[in-house]
């Protein structure tokens, strides 16, 4: 981020990063600021990821610099963690797709309900003459749609629940429900399928086998 001030602030060169940022300018990130390869890994090229960004975020602010207009503004805050919209994601008894979204359909054990629409991104250059580290998004109404308990616990690991970002979907699926609104409802589901598991001394595919009714009563679901 940067902000206007009240006199001249001068900017070093940043020769380093250049090459990344070429000739875009700007004054502050915005959501499709994003970088990916398909040989770079989310976990294991984490740091290269987030450096390459780095070359984005000080080059392009360098080029805005250069303007007459831009002659009093300031660097006030780069973040220095990179903001993963995706990276690991756990298989449970149920892998939720966007094609279960599109159906309409309510399952038994349905925990979660969405209606925000599903965004999947995709870097610009692909399709346009633009640096690397700027994307876009294909955005997919659906209506109403709802995620099962069945994609809330592992499916090899008895005692694992997963909540959040690494819930039971594809890649497509992510799209809508990786919000904090339906998020915040998996954890919620999840502590509450937690409280069942312990009352009644079972594991978390126990509670959907033999105690669904109490956990959707919890859940307002039933």
């Amino acid at each position: 981020y940067s902000t206007p001030t009240d006199q001249r602030v001068e900017f070093p060169a940043v020769p380093w990063a250049m090459e990344v940022a070429g000739k875009h300018s700007a004054v502050k990130g915005e959501w499709f600021w994003e970088f990916s390869r398909n040989d770079l890994h989310q976990i294991d090229d984490a740091e290269e990821i987030r450096d390459h960004l780095f070359r984005a975020i000080y080059g392009s602010f360098s080029n805005a610099k250069r303007k007459f207009s831009n002659r009093k503004r300031k660097l006030d805050f780069v973040g220095y963690l990179s903001g993963k919209r995706e990276s690991r994601r756990l298989m449970g008894d149920v892998i939720v797709t966007l094609e279960d979204y599109r159906s309409g359909k309510r399952p038994a054990d349905t925990v979660v309900r969405e209606v925000r629409e599903v965004d999947v991104h995709y870097q610009t250059f692909l399709a346009q003459d633009v640096p690397d580290f700027l994307s876009t998004a294909l955005f997919l109404e659906l209506g109403e749609y709802y995620i099962p308990y069945r994609a809330l616990y592992s499916r090899n690991i008895d005692n694992l629940f997963m909540a959040g970002r690494c819930f039971s979907c594809t890649h497509a699926a992510l799209g809508g429900p990786r919000v904090m609104l339906t998020t915040g409802q998996m954890g919620y589901a999840v502590g509450a399928a937690a409280k069942v598991a312990h009352e009644e001394g079972v594991s978390p595919r126990g509670v959907y086998e033999e105690h669904l009714d109490q956990l959707l009563e919890l859940t307002g679901y039933r």
